[in-house]
Parts: structure tokens; C-alpha cells; sequence
């Protein structure tokens, strides 16, 4: 009886430490918006707490970079807004984690191309905005979003 006591208590110590890893391991912005749409202090956040996150902003002014896991573990969510000027690049597999994504609104005034991967898994995106300097737009960028109903670009060319 004693034995299966303590193993019951590691098992559980151990859920309990690989839940914490998961949500500590992003961005200091991506943790800081959780905490605001979860309202709860980053160290009490659950995996559970992630998967009722269906919209999410990162507006964050000091938002400089962008991790690829970042939105792992928010399997529901439906709204993501992402505004920075300090942000140079995407991760070419961030949204990938988030297959009931429908609207995506990207503000990003230094990141002038998205990888090809961008919407590779986004089937269930119905909206996509985009506003900032993008230079390239991949031929195939959006070839995945079969649901796609609204796609607004919003380019800002340099001076010449």
C-alpha cells in the first residue's frame, strides 16, 4: 500500500512538472497575453486553462520574437491578433498547433516576407489580414486555406 502511494505521488508530481514545462517554454509577450485572457498568474496556468483559450492577442510592444510553439496546446483557438513593430519574422509552423483557427489578423511593420508553411494547416481559416511591408508573397501561401472568405492585404511599399 505504501508503494503505490509513493508511485501515485511521483506519477503526479510528474504531470504536474511536465504541465508546468509546457506552458512556461514561450515568449514572455505569449505568456504575459495568456495570462490576460486565461486570468490566471502564468505559474497556475494548466493545459486544460489553454485549450478554453479561443481568442488571443499579442500586441505587446516589446514583442521581437515569435517562438514555434508558442501556440501549442490552444487546439481551440478561433481568433488570433498579432501587432508588433518590432517583430522581423513569423515561424513558418506557428499556427499549426491551432487547427480551429478562423481569423487571423497580422500587424507587423518589419517582417517583409511569410515562409511558405505559414498557412499549411489552416484549413479552417475563414479570414486573413495582413498589414505591414511584405515584399514576397509566395505563390502558394494561402493554397491551404480552403475556407478562406475575406483576405485583405494591406502593403506598404517603401519610398523609392
Amino acid at each position: 500500500m505504501k508503494y503505490l502511494l509513493i508511485l501515485t505521488l511521483f506519477a503526479a508530481l510528474d504531470a504536474n512538472a511536465q504541465n508546468q514545462a509546457s506552458v512556461c517554454s514561450r515568449t514572455i509577450e505569449v505568456a504575459r497575453a495568456l495570462e490576460k485572457s486565461i486570468n490566471k498568474y502564468f505559474h497556475q496556468i494548466t493545459i486544460n486553462d489553454l485549450h478554453s483559450v479561443e481568442r488571443l492577442s499579442l500586441t505587446d510592444d516589446r514583442l521581437d520574437k515569435l517562438r514555434r510553439n508558442d501556440l501549442k496546446g490552444l487546439g481551440n483557438l478561433r481568433e488570433l491578433y498579432i501587432q508588433s513593430h518590432k517583430l522581423t519574422q513569423l515561424p513558418g509552423d506557428l499556427l499549426w498547433h491551432s487547427k480551429m483557427l478562423g481569423i487571423v489578423n497580422l500587424k507587423v511593420w518589419k517582417v517583409e516576407s511569410l515562409k511558405t508553411t505559414f498557412f499549411k494547416q489552416c484549413d479552417s481559416i475563414k479570414k486573413i489580414r495582413i498589414f505591414g511591408p511584405i515584399k514576397v508573397i509566395q505563390p502558394n501561401l494561402f493554397s491551404n486555406c480552403t475556407n478562406l472568405n475575406e483576405l485583405s492585404l494591406h502593403i506598404h511599399a517603401e519610398k523609392l
